[in-house]
């Protein structure tokens, strides 16, 4: 694979992630969120990490793929375009996006 390919898809990796984290706990956010009037979340990559499957040797931790999506620009505006960003908090990363997507990502789950 090359290496252009293989960094276009470190996206679809984090997105087939999310997905799996929000097949458990979708719901319960988008419940919470309604309860609070949020817009907007903030999902700790630490509760991502059990549902991460590595399949590229150069990235077996999540934290590897996220830091090389942060460190290319390409990557980063492509995630932000699709209403994705990686923010660090208080030496963590976090994946924020607005309730509309997590709710629109679950949706297109339920069509699969």
């Amino acid at each position: 694979m090359s290496n252009k390919k293989l960094r276009e898809e470190l996206i679809e990796f984090l997105f087939r992630t999310l997905h799996k984290y929000l097949e458990k706990q979708g719901r319960k956010i988008v419940s919470m969120t309604k309860a609070t009037g949020q817009r907007s979340v903030k999902i700790a990559l630490r509760g991502l990490f059990w549902f991460y499957e590595s399949n590229i040797p150069e990235y077996p931790k999540l934290t590897h793929l996220v830091e090389e999506i942060l460190n290319n620009s390409a990557l980063k505006e492509k995630l932000e375009s699709l209403g994705f960003k990686i923010i660090i908090y208080d030496g963590e990363y976090y994946i924020e996006t607005s309730v509309k997507k997590i709710m629109e990502f679950m949706e297109e789950e339920n069509r699969s």
